[in-house]
């Protein structure tokens, strides 16, 4: 388990529409969408639980990875983010957590 991979769902709008709507809409989509982020982070945990259960099922064998271990992964990847920040904009990179 090396923590590496979380998949998310995007919400998107059109800023000119959005900013054309009534405040109070604008106001309880924002908040739809906090309720949505918590809801699909908790989505994820059970997706993670599933898939771990699912593997062991079938007598597969899950690693956890001690924290030097997890960190040596981490110095594995590095070039790869690295790789990343010099092929795209830094504004763009910033949008996915880089």
């Amino acid at each position: 388990m090396t923590n590496q991979h979380y998949q998310n769902r995007q919400v998107f709008v059109h800023r000119t529409s959005f900013d054309a709507w009534p405040k109070a809409l604008q106001e309880e989509m924002r908040a739809a969408v906090k309720d949505a982020i918590i809801f699909q982070r908790e989505l994820h945990l059970k997706e993670d639980d599933d898939a771990m259960a699912a593997i062991r099922g079938e007598r597969g064998e899950i690693v956890a990875l001690s924290a030097q271990e997890h960190e040596a992964f981490v110095r594995a990847v590095t070039p790869i983010y690295d790789e990343a920040r010099r092929q795209y904009p830094r504004d763009l990179l910033r949008l996915v957590g880089l």
